[in-house]
């Protein structure tokens, strides 16, 4: 069994407010719990930060995580390679392409809406939409595309791109600008988003996707909804009961 733990969960347990052993308790002996390159761009944007998180940061992957690592299979996509790797590799890789990071960071950063007037435009009621199950948002989101532009969320979301981080990441944004339980905005809200989204297509190879971000985890199952991505039950952690809550 795989489990992702979304950086919130992993900061946890470093904290001491989550006892690993209770994790391994619940999943059980041959759970395998694994990071992504995601985990490592969250510690590079504590920017100052950086230098005094670093071992205690590397030092949690290693330890929780045994070093394995989930990469995306470049050659089949949604499908993923698991291979222990040191976080420390990794870290070095981003590292030497810190441009191209830093250039998705101010890409991130203009992704940015005027969400009431997408709301009004497509006749939304935001006060509903958070109270619908996965079925309904997509349906009703799709319905107000094809009366306001003439298609729906399918070729909304093909249109950004293929593949599927490409399409989850796009799924995310568009339920956070009509108003899905949105991210309070701020000037690192959209960065944010990139990595939420980032950590759910992660998640997607894995049996867990295990978050204590309500927002992430209520996005992810739509968008897992949407693509179709049955494998992975989306769950926070209750620290009292020691279990996930699904």
């Amino acid at each position: 069994m795989k489990v992702y733990l979304d950086n919130n969960i992993l900061i946890s347990i470093e904290d001491g407010q989550i006892n690993i052993k209770d994790l391994r308790s619940f999943f059980g002996d041959d759970v395998q719990f694994v990071y992504s390159y995601c985990h490592l761009l969250e510690l590079l944007a504590s920017n100052d930060r950086f230098e005094n998180l670093r071992k205690k940061r590397m030092d949690t992957i290693r330890f929780v995580t045994k070093m394995q690592h989930i990469s995306p299979d470049n050659d089949n996509d949604g499908q993923f390679i698991f291979e222990r790797k040191d976080p420390e590799i990794i870290l070095k890789i981003i590292l030497e392409n810190s441009l191209i990071f830093e250039q998705m960071k101010v890409n991130a950063r203009m992704i940015e809406f005027d969400r009431e007037r997408i709301i009004n435009e497509l006749s939304i009621d935001k006060r509903r939409l958070n109270n619908y199950s996965e079925d309904e948002v997509i349906s009703r989101l799709d319905k107000s595309l094809s009366n306001r532009i003439g298609f729906g969320l399918i070729p909304l979301v093909d249109l950004t791109g293929q593949r599927l981080h490409e399409q989850i990441c796009t799924i995310f944004n568009f339920l956070d600008h009509v108003g899905f339980w949105t991210d309070v905005h701020t000037e690192k809200s959209c960065i944010a988003r990139v990595y939420d989204s980032s950590h759910a297509y992660f998640a997607s190879g894995c049996d867990y996707f295990l978050s204590n971000d309500r927002k992430a985890r209520m996005k992810s199952r739509v968008a897992y909804k949407f693509k179709k991505i049955h494998s992975t039950i989306v769950c926070g952690w209750d620290n009292k009961q020691k279990k996930p809550v699904c």
